[in-house]
C-alpha cells in the first residue's frame, strides 16, 4: 500500500491546474487550516464525514530543480492516533492517487520522497 508518494511534473505541460481540479472539484479536498489558499503552494486535505482529515497533498509550483522548473505533488497519509486499520484498509487516497496518475502523464517519480508497504509495517513503523 502506498503511504506517501511525490511526482514532479514538468511546468510547461499545464498539470498542476490539472492536478488542482481534480483534488478539489473530483474528489473534494480542502483547503487545510492554516494553509495557504492560493500562491505558488497549497496544502489539500481530504477530510471523511466527521471532518475528520486523512491525508494531505501538498501542491507546489514551479520550483527550480537543476536548471528546470517541476511543480511538485506529494500524496500523504496523516499519521497520528486517529488513523486505524480499517481506514489504511479503505485507502481512502489510492483512488484519488490514480485519478491524478492518470491525468498527470509526464510525472517524474520521486523515490526518496515515497512510502510503499504493508498495513501491517506501516502500523509497527509509526
Amino acid at each position: 500500500m502506498i503511504f506517501r508518494e511525490c511526482y514532479r511534473v514538468p511546468v510547461d505541460e499545464g498539470h498542476f491546474e490539472k492536478a488542482i481540479h481534480i483534488l478539489t472539484n473530483q474528489y473534494g479536498l480542502v483547503n487545510g487550516t492554516g494553509e495557504p489558499l492560493s500562491g505558488s503552494s497549497r496544502v489539500l486535505v481530504w477530510e471523511d464525514e466527521q471532518g475528520i482529515g486523512r491525508y494531505r497533498v501538498h501542491c507546489r509550483q514551479g520550483k527550480e530543480i537543476d536548471g528546470a522548473k517541476y511543480d511538485t505533488l506529494l500524496f500523504q497519509y496523516f499519521v497520528n492516533e486517529k488513523m486505524s486499520r480499517e481506514i489504511f484498509e479503505q485507502d481512502p487516497m489510492g483512488l484519488v492517487l490514480e485519478a491524478v496518475k492518470a491525468t498527470v502523464q509526464k510525472r517524474i517519480l520521486v523515490p526518496h520522497m515515497c512510502c510503499e508497504t504493508t498495513i501491517d509495517n506501516f502500523l509497527k513503523e509509526s
